[in-house]
């Protein structure tokens, strides 16, 4: 009887521990990160971060609301050509990065450093990109119910390289075109958003796609990043506010992330 108990017990815990490392696997990239901008960031607090990663999880909802009550409608039901590209474009682009952009605009920008804004829209992304992978998760494990734990893992840690990047990179960028609204010197610029809508837009559109067509995803992570860095440069040498007073990033403390 102690040792079917022993075993009942050992396969419990395994089962747990098996949906319970890949959950905390979920969040890696914002804890990671959040770890090395508070130790990198001048002026970066942990407080910050966490009213960050909680803007970014609870971006999550309204989403998750929009697309659910939304893609029920028969357009988006249609597996055409014509219904991707609209599913990608307006719903996993634009409804995302509105709300993103919504939430993040409660980061409060003022005595803050480019930098430490920046790095917060990161922290919110990632906290975004981690939740919404909890969400696929537990929808994967639904639809797969004899999936191993080796299965849960690659589902898990492809996501961390493809849909939490694209989650980062679109949410700098939104945060940058929050900047330039904000910044005393910047002129208003809405590019950079138009640019995560579409980036993210892109990316999803390839990723409904088998091979080789999925692997254009690469170079949309890619140019996504490439663009944060140009438009953080950009404004990074056109002043901030600090303090209340207008002042010109001059100082060795402002340096590019």
């Amino acid at each position: 009887m102690f040792f079917s108990i022993a075993k009942d017990f050992l396969l419990e815990y395994s089962l747990f521990m098996s949906f319970l490392i890949p959950l905390f696997l979920c969040f890696s990239w914002f804890l990671i990160f959040s770890v090395i901008f508070v130790l990198t960031v001048p002026g970066m607090k942990i407080r910050y971060e966490l009213w960050a990663g909680f803007l970014g999880l609870a971006a999550v909802m309204p989403v998750a609301f929009a697309e659910y009550f939304a893609l029920d409608l028969p357009f988006f039901k249609i597996t055409g050509f014509a219904s991707i590209l609209t599913t990608a474009f307006v719903f996993y682009g634009l409804i995302e990065e509105f709300f993103k952009l919504v939430f993040m605009m409660l980061i409060p920008a003022k005595n803050l450093r480019l930098s430490v804004f920046f790095a917060l829209c990161l922290v919110c992304g990632f906290a975004f990109g981690g939740f919404e992978t909890v969400i696929y998760l537990l929808t994967f494990l639904q639809k797969n119910r004899g999936a191993g734990i080796n299965g849960i893992f690659a589902f898990v840690l492809l996501r961390l390289v493809t849909s939490v990047p694209i989650h980062v990179f679109c949410a700098g960028l939104s945060g940058l075109c929050i900047w330039t609204f904000k910044a005393a010197k910047c002129r208003r610029n809405v590019m950079p958003f138009f640019l995560a809508v579409c980036m993210h837009g892109l990316y999803d559109f390839f990723a409904k796609y088998p091979s080789p067509f999925y692997y254009f995803i690469i170079p949309v992570i890619l140019f996504a990043a490439i663009n944060c860095r140009v438009y953080y440069m950009e404004f990074s040498g056109k002043g901030e506010k600090v303090n209340g007073s207008e002042k010109k990033v001059t100082d060795v403390s402002e340096k590019p992330l």
